[in-house]
């Protein structure tokens, strides 16, 4: 299995998806190897509004005490609600 979960999920569905959007997937830490790998539509992606889902996909977690990741500040800030609020 090349990419965990993703590979298996891509195996049962095969064309029964759909495409989202990248706000519902932006990944945080894929631009720190866009710019070598020529990905540079991840720069073109706005961050205003917010994207409605961040994933954090580099080692650099925003939940760890020296992280220094973008949109670290949103994890904590989400971290502190109750249920209730999200």
């Amino acid at each position: 299995v090349k990419e965990g979960d993703q590979s298996i999920l891509t195996m049962l569905f095969k064309d029964q998806y759909s495409l989202l959007e990248d706000k519902y997937n932006f990944q945080i830490g894929f631009d720190a190897g866009a710019a070598e790998k020529n990905h540079a539509f991840i720069f073109e992606i706005p961050l205003t509004p917010l994207p409605k889902i961040l994933h954090y996909i580099s080692p650099d977690k925003p939940w760890k005490q020296f992280s220094v990741g973008r949109l670290r500040e949103e994890w904590w800030k989400y971290s502190f609600m109750e249920w209730s609020y999200i």
